[in-house]
């Protein structure tokens, strides 16, 4: 929350650092965070993934821990050549004893300036329409993770509207945290596995702070 223009941080992260946190951290905590907000599973779609599937082979894991659709295998016709993740970042969905979910949410992270012009509700309608087919539930949330604060109340106001859902600084991680208590009770989730990499990058950030700031 502090990269840049902090009012706190001498240091703020940089270079090999700062990618890692955009590209892999905030991906860990997002995923967490999703599956706490849904209270049940949740899967890493955002590229780089670290499992190195495939969106057709994540979807049908996820298909075959009770998300509650098909998946569309080759995908729609649509689909850009080049095309990752198809905008989506994040799914979770409720734990359900049997499929399907009460709800199926799709996240995006936004840990840069440009977040108000990328809600995820528009890339999930065209991730449903090109990757999946007879979706059980007629639920959809849809959240925007950030690692900040909005102090202004109008602007968080309006954005929530907009986006459906922000999940910010202060929202975040008491949903990550039980999203990594479910997961030590056995729940899927995707990146809980990797939460030793959250302390590493922590404390090799303050090394290097600490190294340059004397």
């Amino acid at each position: 929350s502090h990269v840049s223009k902090s009012p706190i941080l001498r240091t703020p992260p940089t270079g090999r650092l700062l990618v890692r946190l955009r590209n892999e951290i905030f991906q860990i905590l997002s995923t967490l965070a999703m599956a706490g907000l849904a209270r049940g599973r949740a899967i890493t779609v955002g590229w780089p993934r670290h499992s190195g599937e495939r969106i057709t082979e994540l979807m049908t894991r996820a298909a075959c821990n009770g998300a509650g659709f098909g998946v569309r295998n080759p995908p729609g016709k649509y689909v850009a050549p080049a095309e990752k993740d198809g905008g989506i970042d994040v799914m979770a969905w409720t734990n359900e004893a049997t499929p399907p979910p009460a709800m199926l949410y799709f996240g995006q992270t936004a840990s840069g300036n440009n977040w108000e012009q990328k809600p995820v509700a528009d890339h999930a309608r065209v991730f449903e329409v090109n990757y999946l087919q007879d979706i059980m539930t007629g639920n959809r949330g849809y959240a925007t993770l950030m690692p900040f604060r909005i102090w202004d109340q109008r602007l968080w106001q309006a954005q929530n509207l907009f986006h459906r859902s922000l999940i910010d600084r202060l929202r975040l991680p008491p949903h990550a945290y039980n999203g990594l208590k479910q997961a030590i009770e056995g729940m899927m989730i995707d990146e809980a596995d990797r939460v030793d990499s959250v302390v590493e990058w922590l404390t090799e950030y303050r090394d290097v702070a600490t190294a340059q700031t004397g």
